[in-house]
């Protein structure tokens, strides 16, 4: 049997190379047993029974969900190992209207899938344990591609896993449906904002957050000004650039030479 020490040091390996947090929380909290035994199972229990007293992981998937593919084949991976800890699968289609509960499910996982139980209590969602920021009303995103382009909008409504309507009164952002990949999530999140909000909503919300003012002394934000002046910076203005490095420079090596001597 593999002590617990060289299960976390392989689990750490294994999860390192994994893409999706949601199955390394998983896997980490089975890191107390000795070897992995994988089965899948159709039926749509929620998990919580123990089989033999091996730990059971229910999988809450979905229909055109590729991130609940990638989480699949990483239990399918770790199942090739013979040190990592010993569990059982369950696999729950939440589009699947044949299985038990799944009106249930479906309401409370459909903008969260893949999400993950462990023996029924609680569940670790990509949504929640994989990233730091997603999707959700009243996030802040910067505009990638098109109308707004660089600009700051917020999440007004969810239309779907690949759009949501966006909004940005206060920074010059038109109403409009967007692609999730052609927008970039921020740290920042209008608190408060109602699902569906209209614009003069979304500007009373986003101006009382202070969210502008925060952006701006972000280091994210200081970047993307340097940038632009960077690109933007004529012949002459790069000369002059040029000139100050130079006598940064010579200051530098003068201070560093005075200090030697001392």
């Amino acid at each position: 049997m593999a002590s617990g020490s060289t299960i976390s040091r392989i689990l750490s390996v294994r999860l390192a190379r994994a893409t999706c947090g949601v199955t390394s929380l998983a896997l980490r909290q089975l890191s107390t047993t000795s070897r992995l035994d994988l089965s899948h199972n159709s039926g749509g229990n929620d998990g919580s029974a123990k089989r033999h007293g091996v730990p059971m992981i229910t999988l809450y998937t979905g229909t055109y969900c590729s991130l609940c593919d990638v989480v699949k084949e990483t239990l399918k991976d770790a199942a090739k190992s013979e040190e990592t800890p010993k569990f059982d699968v369950s696999i729950y289609d939440i589009h699947d209207d044949s299985l038990p509960d799944v009106q249930r499910w479906r309401r409370a996982y459909q903008y969260d899938i893949p999400v993950i139980h462990l023996d029924g209590k609680g569940n670790m969602s990509a949504q929640q344990e994989a990233f730091k920021r997603y999707v959700e009303v009243g996030r802040v995103v910067l505009i990638n591609k098109g109308e707004g382009e660089g600009k700051l909008a917020v999440i007004a409504e969810i239309v779907d896993h690949n759009k949501a309507i966006v909004d940005g009164p206060s920074t010059g952002v038109p109403r409009q449906v967007i692609r999730y990949r052609y927008t970039t999530l921020t740290p920042f999140v209008v608190p408060g904002l109602p699902r569906g909000a209209g614009t003069s909503i979304v500007k009373k919300f986003f101006d009382k957050s202070d969210v502008a003012e925060k952006w701006a002394k972000s280091s994210w934000a200081k970047k993307r000004q340097a940038m632009k002046a960077k690109r933007e910076a004529t012949d002459f203005d790069r000369f002059n650039i040029m000139l100050l490095k130079k006598q940064r420079r010579f200051l530098v090596n003068k201070a560093a030479k005075k200090q030697a001597k001392a």
